[in-house]
């Protein structure tokens, strides 16, 4: 089963779980200049209990060069703000582009993809404000339709999902879409109800899956 332990690539985290606690990790960058205290849940609140976390988030989506990010996609063009390609592709399956959402069904062979706006940095603070919500950690998500796209995957295509080594910080592991499904959980408890993730897709097929961290 995988773990869930403390945060890093450029953000500090402090756990505080039941029974035990952990060492604080390494002191935050100089260059960290937000900080905003959450409460991270886990949908088996039996298996997972509630754990206290403050966060540190340096004000940039920029990502690291090469391989995924903690932070979102930046916004593309015709994304009207919207991190990755936007939330509006119409109906019908998505079209080219990188696309955020939520598995809420799977299976062997794919799942079931209820596609959602992703605001982050100002502009999330800003939907979250006309739309009566929060952003938490300068993020908000913003899921005004719940029709579901049935996503059909290759088994071999690649998952990035987030793992917490002990003594170690946050980073991504590949993992073929056939193994992601058999042992579901991790850090952000994917594949399941809360899993955010992005489809990357080109020519019409989903190339590779990225999970999003949610502090």
């Amino acid at each position: 089963m995988r773990t869930i332990a403390a945060l890093g690539l450029a953000l500090a985290v402090l756990v505080a779980g039941c029974g035990d606690s952990g060492e604080p990790n390494t002191a935050p960058p100089a260059d960290i200049t937000t900080t905003s205290t959450i409460l991270l849940t886990s949908p088996n609140t039996t298996a997972h209990p509630t754990t206290s976390v403050v966060v540190s988030i340096p004000p940039t989506t920029a990502p690291p060069e090469g391989g995924p990010s903690l932070f979102p996609p930046d916004p593309r063009d015709g994304s009207d703000g919207a991190n990755g390609s936007g939330c509006a592709p119409g109906d019908g399956a998505l079209p080219d582009g990188v696309w955020a959402g939520f598995v809420r069904g799977h299976d062997a062979d794919g799942f079931d993809f209820d596609l959602a706006c992703f605001y982050f940095g100002d502009i999330a603070e800003q939907k979250a404000a006309e739309e009566g919500g929060e952003a938490p950690g300068g993020h908000y998500i913003s899921n005004q339709n719940d029709a579901m796209r049935r996503i059909d995957l290759d088994r071999a295509t690649p998952v990035h999902w987030i793992v917490a080594p002990p003594d170690a910080d946050l980073q991504f592991e590949t993992l073929p879409y056939a193994d992601w499904v058999d042992d579901p959980e991790g850090y952000s408890n994917c594949p399941g109800e809360f899993c955010l993730v992005w489809l990357h897709v080109e020519a019409g097929t989903v190339t590779e899956i990225v999970e999003q961290y949610l502090p």
